[in-house]
């Protein structure tokens, strides 16, 4: 066989290890190979040597385990004026306004206000998490967000769920869980970390634990809040519009896709968390079905008041509280004056997290 004469062909000598052939002179125009004179040696199986010996029967099978995290629960210390610790308390739902509130409006918070008009560029946080926010939680509260609405975000939503979660007894029935949890279910993805216990420190598959409630949020439209009943599969929507009474007459668009995803996805869900095994539920017949509860509050027009709701209706439910209200617009500006005013008690103002 010819050899191109731009192709120089070398013998490598295995003999001597330490020897090291390096091309790297430049506008060469000859192009140099390598022949390496010897292969890898195959060998037999011990199976096929002697002493012959009979091969297992089979690969043993090993489980896969998951990585184990250590849910740690936070409580950062927030210290008074005085340089006393402010110790933090649990809820306590009281639907007394000021005298002299005005009707259908927030009652106004003069600090918070100068607060909002000169220090735009503060961030805060809470003694129970690491979430951030920066001055527009305060507007959407006091209803001066844009075209005041008073629209509650994912922030505000997930700040209440985590409280709620802070202060839950040991031997409850219920966990919550954040709004992110329906966002990545309509994906199709799969966080298990909120059933196996790593975010909030409590496995669904707990002997306690019946009921999941977790916010659904049809973006910028409208807050539900849904409770599952994990051994019936049953979805029952707290919704501050009332709702359909039959869902299968339900011809919303972006609901009839939430049902039909849900149906799907969440049985998977619960089998790959291992909820259903731990339950001793059949995944073969386990199925979801929805209904709406009936002879709910129904929110006023004035602001865009289902995401509060959404806190009345969590708070309630999981304290075994009636859920009527005889002046639903009365209730609900209660609710934002008092959530406002207890944010603020406890608010810890911290570094700019975008230039951390």
């Amino acid at each position: 066989m010819e050899l191109d004469n731009n192709v120089e062909t070398l013998q490598v000598n295995d003999d001597n290890p330490d020897v090291e052939i390096i091309n790297s002179v430049q506008n060469h125009h000859k192009v140099k190979t390598v022949h390496v004179p010897f292969a890898r040696e195959r060998k037999k199986s011990v199976y096929l040597q002697d002493p012959f010996t009979d091969p297992p029967p089979t690969t043993p099978r090993v489980c896969r385990k998951r990585k184990q995290k250590v849910y740690k629960k936070i409580v950062k210390t927030l210290l008074g004026s005085d340089g006393k610790e402010i110790e933090l308390q649990p809820w306590n739902e009281n639907l007394t306004r000021p005298k002299g509130s005005p009707a259908n409006r927030v009652n106004a918070f003069r600090d918070i206000n100068l607060v909002l008009r000169t220090e735009k560029d503060l961030y805060y946080s809470f003694p129970w998490s690491d979430n951030v926010v920066d001055c527009t939680f305060w507007s959407a509260l006091l209803c001066k967000d844009g075209n005041r609405r008073g629209w509650l975000a994912d922030s505000h939503i997930e700040l209440w769920v985590l409280y709620m979660m802070h202060f839950r007894p040991d031997n409850a029935d219920w966990v919550a869980v954040s709004p992110f949890f329906n966002t990545m279910l309509l994906k199709r993805e799969m966080p298990l970390y909120y059933a196996d216990g790593i975010t909030y420190g409590v496995p669904w598959f707990s002997q306690s634990v019946q009921k999941v409630y977790f916010p659904v949020n049809e973006t910028e439209v409208h807050w539900v809040l849904a409770e599952l009943d994990i051994c019936s599969g049953v979805i029952t929507l707290y919704d501050s519009l009332g709702g359909p009474k039959n869902p299968d007459e339900d011809g919303r668009p972006w609901w009839e896709n939430w049902r039909n995803v849900l149906a799907e996805h969440l049985p998977l869900y619960l089998y790959e968390s291992e909820v259903l095994e731990r339950k001793n539920i059949d995944p073969s017949s386990y199925y979801i079905s929805f209904r709406w509860a009936q002879n709910l509050p129904i929110q006023g027009p004035t602001y865009g008041d289902c995401g509060v709701w959404l806190c009345i209706f969590l708070y309630r439910l999981t304290h075994q509280l009636l859920l009527d209200a005889s002046d639903p617009v009365e209730v609900v500006l209660a609710y934002r004056e008092q959530l406002t005013s207890f944010y603020w008690k406890y608010k810890m103002i911290v570094p700019n997290p975008n230039l951390m």
